[in-house]
C-alpha cells in the first residue's frame, strides 16, 4: 500500500474562511486559492484538488453563501469550468455563489459572467444586496 499525501498531488495552497456579511448571511463560506494552476501530475490535476476542496467546505460547513476566491492563482493554463460545476447554485441548493478571479481574468472566461467579482469585499457587497436566494 502507497501513503498518498496532498502536497504530493497538487502544490496549490487553499483556505477556508467563514463570514458573516449580513442578518441573513451569517455563514458565508470564503475558499482561497493560491499557486500556480498546472495541468495533470501523475492524473491529479490542480483543477481536480481545487474542484475537491470545494465539495469538502461545502458539505462540512453548509454555506449562506460561497465564494471562491481564485485571486492568487497564477494560471498556467484555463481553469476548467467543471471545477465550479458541483456548486453552481440552484434553488435546491439555495445559496449564491461568487468567484474572485485571477489576475487573467480571461483564464476563466468560461465560468458564468453573473458570478465574477474582481474582490473579496466585491463579492461580500454582491452577497449583502442578494437579498433572500432561495427558502432553505
Amino acid at each position: 500500500m502507497r501513503a498518498v499525501h496532498l502536497p504530493d498531488l497538487s502544490a496549490i495552497e487553499h483556505e477556508l474562511f467563514v463570514e458573516p456579511v449580513s442578518e441573513l448571511y451569517r455563514n458565508v463560506v470564503v475558499i482561497r486559492f493560491r499557486g500556480d494552476l498546472r495541468a495533470g501530475t501523475g492524473g491529479v490535476s490542480d483543477a481536480r484538488t481545487i474542484e475537491a476542496w470545494i465539495g469538502f467546505a461545502t458539505t462540512l460547513l453548509g454555506p449562506d453563501a460561497l465564494v471562491i476566491d481564485l485571486g492568487g492563482l497564477r494560471c498556467v493554463g484555463a481553469l476548467p469550468r467543471h471545477v465550479i460545476n458541483p456548486v453552481e447554485p440552484n434553488l435546491e441548493e439555495g445559496f449564491p455563489l461568487y468567484i474572485v478571479t485571477p489576475p487573467e481574468r480571461d483564464k476563466v472566461a468560461a465560468l458564468p459572467t453573473e458570478s465574477l467579482c474582481s474582490s473579496l469585499e466585491e463579492a461580500f457587497e454582491r452577497i449583502r444586496k442578494a437579498g433572500p436566494w432561495a427558502i432553505r
